[in-house]
């Protein structure tokens, strides 16, 4: 991958998480109402993920990752070194910001705590007809959707035969329908970056700039426009069948998120051929602090929402102001940018004990 493409999307992904996070500081009772015309973003933002994510996962595998096991310990380093600070911070969050503004979690879902736990460990909060919000961390809902995917992705790559076929039919046994209805906008990522590899798919500049420019404004124009609502409605078919809706949670808008998706791809594909060596040179010169908000993309993800919750019941600053709003999200990203020091920024160092522990247990297995 050309170094102006991966700071390219390294900024892309840390833009979407940014948007991630206002879309929730949008929510009257977090922040303020002057930004509630992002809301609609948030949902828009974790299709963009769900594309570089597949992106990302196809290139590692050609370049970093030979076997499976490596393959499966990178990604659970990469996953648990903020899932589970994420998962021991929401409920201390939740139970102070109870305790000083208890109207403020009225609809926060905290029935089966153990069940909500342990399915959200195993990655298995969305399979089958759970739908388990993790408290106040609604975020973590797409995290079981990019576990369930690299697992499919490396069993697929890296298995053949009855294996594969094998491998895959337990994933589906295990997690159901809904989590593969989505599949298709991650697989698109790993679609884009075969055509990048390849090198046979090749399109001019001047073409992949209006590709590029305009694929980013048709996603604002249907996020925005009333058109983009009137599509949506037109698209969301799910909502004549109430019972496939509610199954669905998540995944229930797949046709417009597909459409979604798809623009992504077509604004990736095509970075390759606009991040040319100037606006690579630029990049580079900024490449210290590209990569730094980088190294705390997942974090933000992730911490955000308890956080904006917890400040919001403890200091209780108005909603109705845009200040006190951006000021609020401010304190936020700086709160997960110290959390990302002592977790995300850790996920080399779990990273080394996983590799330990699997060689141990390879050891004592074959012995």
């Amino acid at each position: 991958m050309k170094p102006g493409l991966s700071l390219y999307l390294d900024l892309f992904r840390f833009a979407a998480a940014l948007i991630v996070l206002l879309s929730h500081a949008s929510y009257v009772p977090y922040s303020g109402a002057g930004l509630r015309w992002l809301y609609p973003y948030g949902h828009v933002a974790v299709m963009a993920f769900f594309v570089l994510s597949g992106y990302v996962i196809a290139f590692t595998v050609d370049y970093k990752h030979k076997a499976m096991d490596d393959y499966l310990i990178a990604r659970l380093a990469r996953l648990l070194s903020v899932v589970i600070p994420a998962m021991i911070l929401t409920p201390l969050l939740d139970a102070i910001g109870i305790l000083v503004a208890p109207q403020m979690y009225q609809h926060i879902p905290n029935s089966y705590p153990v069940l909500r736990v342990l399915a959200t460990l195993l990655f298995m909060q969305e399979s089958w007809s759970l739908s388990l919000s993790y408290f106040s961390d609604t975020p973590l809902w797409s995290v079981a959707y990019e576990f369930w995917y690299y697992m499919i992705f490396g069993v697929a790559f890296f298995y053949s035969g009855r294996r594969r076929v094998l491998g895959l039919a337990i994933i589906a046994l295990l997690i159901g329908p809904r989590i593969f209805v989505l599949l298709p906008i991650w697989w698109l990522g790993v679609v884009a970056y075969r055509l990048h590899s390849a090198g046979t798919f090749v399109i001019g500049r001047r073409l992949a700039r209006v590709l590029f420019v305009s694929s980013l404004a048709l996603i604002v124009l249907l996020t925005s426009h009333p058109l983009g609502d009137d599509l949506g409605r037109l698209l969301h078919v799910m909502k004549n069948f109430p019972a496939a809706n509610e199954f669905l949670t998540w995944s229930r808008f797949f046709l417009y998120d597909y459409l979604i998706g798809l623009l992504f791809f077509v604004h990736i594909a095509s970075a390759r051929y606009v991040i040319d060596e100037r606006i690579g040179d630029h990049l580079q010169r900024a490449k210290a602090g590209i990569r730094f908000l980088a190294g705390v993309t997942f974090s933000i993800y992730l911490y955000h929402l308890p956080l904006m919750y917890f400040l919001k019941a403890v200091i209780g600053y108005d909603t109705a102001s845009l200040a006190n709003g951006l000021l609020a999200s401010g304190s936020v990203i700086v709160c997960c940018f110290l959390l990302a020091r002592f977790t995300e920024h850790k996920k080399a160092f779990l990273q080394q004990r996983l590799t330990t522990l699997s060689a141990f247990a390879s050891k004592r297995l074959a012995g």
